[in-house]
């Protein structure tokens, strides 16, 4: 059998070809989780965007049109330049030398991530951007540490977490957070902040980050208490070990 095939149709198939394969070299795991959190046809802003892989790959995608890539140090915003370049999406990006969200007006962006910094860095750039707290942002958030801290701090200044997954890069796991504000503040317990939405979660990644998670409470509580057998904190941190089910995981 003969398939006669149109010279535009080959050209435009290598092109998604193309496309799909830049994606894929852009994006590790964490990235890629980040993506998924993006709205369709959003403006995105990425603060710490680094090399821009983030904007440049949903971009490459069709999943958005414009992007903001931000950067507090001038070097990765180079970086960032010379991704976009390489990848023919330049007039699509606006390059930002800022703190956080400073110097960003609120309605240039409707979808932020903060992405590959600590727990504490993102709550306070959260926390710096009053108009942040607003309903029409769509927030994704990638703790490299300290996810604990971000967790709580959303909890006890009205954003609510609406779904979270964990991914594994460079074999290390970490929680990539999608959360919107809600207004309703609420008090956070020590087992919310350590698992968030992850706690319910049963799929591969979700397990070994309970493990994870479980084996650090266990050996912080039992070095306390080595220490002061009384310490109330890390009874508490103890309890809150105990109460983390890994499923396949003998009670």
């Amino acid at each position: 059998m003969t398939f006669f095939v149109k010279k535009g149709t080959i050209i435009m198939y290598n092109y998604v070809l193309k496309r799909i394969f830049m994606k894929k070299n852009l994006l590790d795991e964490r990235l890629f989780a980040c993506a998924e959190f993006v709205r369709n046809q959003s403006v995105l802003a990425d603060i710490g965007t680094d090399h821009a892989y983030l904007p440049v790959s949903l971009i490459l995608d069709g999943k958005i049109d414009f992007a903001l890539a931000c950067d507090i140090n001038a070097k990765p915003l180079e970086k960032a330049k010379e991704t976009a370049l390489k990848y023919g999406v330049e007039k699509q990006v606006s390059f930002r030398l800022c703190d956080g969200l400073n110097d960003i007006k609120e309605d240039e962006f409707s979808d932020l991530a903060v992405a590959g910094m600590g727990g504490e860095m993102i709550a306070k750039i959260l926390d710096n951007c009053p108009y942040i707290k607003n309903e029409k942002y769509n927030l994704i958030l990638q703790p490299m540490s300290k996810a604990n801290i971000l967790r709580k701090y959303l909890c006890e200044n009205g954003f609510e977490i609406l779904q979270e997954k964990a991914v594994i890069s460079n074999r290390k796991i970490y929680s990539v957070i999608n959360a919107r504000f809600s207004g309703e503040v609420r008090e956070s317990d020590l087992l919310f902040e350590y698992l968030g939405a992850l706690q319910n979660k049963s799929d591969e990644n979700a397990i070994a980050y309970k493990k994870k998670i479980k084996k650090s409470l266990v050996k912080k509580a039992k070095g306390i208490l080595s220490a002061d057998s009384e310490n109330e904190q890390a009874k508490l941190i103890l309890e809150t070990a105990e109460k983390i089910e890994i499923q396949g995981e003998e009670k």
